[in-house]
């Protein structure tokens, strides 16, 4: 409804029995005023409120609304993604202290047998939120977000159509990285999945599985969501509910990307039908009056903004939510894609930050030695990390208390050794040359690195003729077994 002044609004709400007051209200009446009292199409919107208000003081409660929301996400982003929780106070408190804390004041409150049902649902948790973030927002686009299209001058409706073709694909790229396996390593498996040597630095030869007894091959790892040996091992991600392995990343990946496009597609088609709609109302340009009274507002865009947020609420909710996610999504995204660059895996990544770690301070003691005068090696130290507990690696990181946490010697850092120890005390007293940094034998170069996560090698025609060949020796070897048990047998039954 088009009104000439604050007032023929209100009465025009109350004639057509609107509280003035209602949230309906707030900036769905609208009404021009010009210089001349002529009304025109430029037009300015009645916000409703229980009593007169001071705008300026509501436009300082919104800024300080925005800013405390962007400094909550921000530090839950770096406590909880970027911080290293070795280093940084926040992220030790927000990934360790407070889960540790709230996991065991809730075990002694309820018991293990409850904690332990709670751990099992806890697994799908992420996998619910994601379903009711996603499924909600996209609800919301498509009943409230598609009128805008219609009505927008500069967006076409075939965009109606691509946006059903993106949730599809969105749903698409999350089954698939929910539902394939990583690549699970078994006595019968294990010869598929043998195709990296070992560089005797984050993953040592002759090494079993204390959980479940097969031999650790290299870049493996045991993964405790799943209860399984993964192959080339990255992460448990709880948004999928899925371990990311060797036969499975791929699909991570499409997935992150997937899902970047779409809030950054989503965000920028939003923006433009929002940003049509101040060009047709002219809202920049308007006069805003409080509803109940004749109190003026100049127009801003503060003021704008809220009458937009007011106008479309809940569309204007998942416009920031696809906003603020993209960003973060997009830095996962360009996270994986470098340590995919490097050939190194999440689980690797923090190892490697491990070795950097234990190198800085090897060099800066060794360093501080020789300018002191005191004994030195002279033959330079082979290091090795020592992974003997098998900790958790979620989407942030090392959780539980895996190997990442524990210091126990010099550098600070018990998952890295000396692989030189057990010499006699006068050389284990003197300080070890670290040499120069290690490499990674697992970076092919960038192409080669992406051919193996797109190609895995498990997959690859040679690593299927071995494991075919392997298994039928091991079909063999069981049916020899069963046939010298059965004539054991029947030899005991003849004496």
């Amino acid at each position: 409804q088009i009104c000439s002044t604050a007032d023929e609004a209100v009465r025009f709400a109350v004639r057509q029995g609107i509280e003035t007051t209602s949230d309906w209200f707030r900036g769905r009446i609208a009404f021009t005023s010009s210089d001349n009292g002529i009304p025109s199409p430029a037009s300015a919107a009645a916000i409703g409120t229980d009593n007169q208000i001071n705008m300026a003081a509501a436009d300082y409660g919104f800024i300080v609304g925005m800013v405390l929301y962007l400094f909550g996400f921000a530090f839950f982003a770096y406590s909880c993604i970027l911080a290293d929780p070795a280093t940084s106070s926040s992220a030790r408190f927000m990934t360790q202290e407070l889960p540790n804390f709230v996991s065991t004041r809730l075990t002694n409150a309820l018991g293990p047998r409850v904690m332990s049902a709670l751990h099992t649902v806890g697994d799908y948790a992420l996998v619910v939120i994601y379903l009711i973030v996603v499924l909600g927002s996209w609800s919301i686009v498509l009943t409230h977000g598609y009128e805008l299209v219609d009505k927008s001058q500069s967006v076409s409706n075939y965009h109606k159509w691509v946006g059903y073709l993106v949730f599809v694909a969105c749903m698409a790229s999350w089954r698939k990285a929910m539902t394939t396996r990583p690549g699970w390593i078994t006595a019968r498996t294990i010869a598929k999945y043998d195709n990296y040597p070992y560089d005797n630095l984050l993953f040592v030869e002759k090494r079993i599985c204390p959980t479940i007894g097969i031999r650790k091959i290299a870049r493996s790892k045991f993964d405790r969501a799943s209860g399984r040996h993964v192959a080339r091992f990255d992460h448990y991600c709880g948004w999928v509910g899925n371990t990311i392995g060797e036969e499975n990343y791929r699909y991570f990946l499409l997935f992150l990307s997937v899902h970047v496009g779409m809030c950054a597609y989503g965000t920028i088609i939003l923006v433009r039908c929002l940003y049509d709609e101040i060009v047709e109302m002219d809202l920049l340009n308007a006069t805003f009056y409080v509803a109940g009274t004749s109190e003026e507002v100049k127009a801003s865009k503060i003021v704008v903004f809220q009458y937009l947020m007011a106008r479309h609420f809940a569309l204007a909710g998942a416009l920031l939510l696809m906003g603020v996610m993209g960003l973060v999504l997009a830095a996962f995204l360009s996270f994986h894609l470098y340590i995919t660059a490097k050939g190194m895996t999440t689980n690797e990544w923090y190892k490697w930050r491990q070795v950097e770690k234990w190198h800085r301070n090897a060099r800066k003691e060794y360093d501080a030695a020789v300018k002191e005068g005191r004994a030195v090696k002279t033959s330079e130290t082979t290091i090795q990390v020592v992974d003997t507990t098998d900790g958790d690696v979620g989407c942030t990181g090392p959780v539980g208390d895996g190997d990442a946490r524990k210091v126990e010697n010099k550098a600070g850092d018990a998952a890295v050794k000396d692989a030189n120890e057990g010499t006699d005390e006068a050389v284990d007293e003197a300080v070890a040359n670290p040499g120069p940094f290690p490499t990674n034998v697992y970076n092919r170069g960038p192409k080669e690195n992406f051919g193996e996560v797109i190609f895995p090698r498990s997959l690859r025609q040679d690593a299927l003729e071995r494991w075919k060949k392997a298994y039928t020796e091991i079909q063999v070897a069981a049916e020899t077994q069963n046939n010298e048990n059965k004539g054991d047998g029947n030899k005991q039954k003849v004496q």
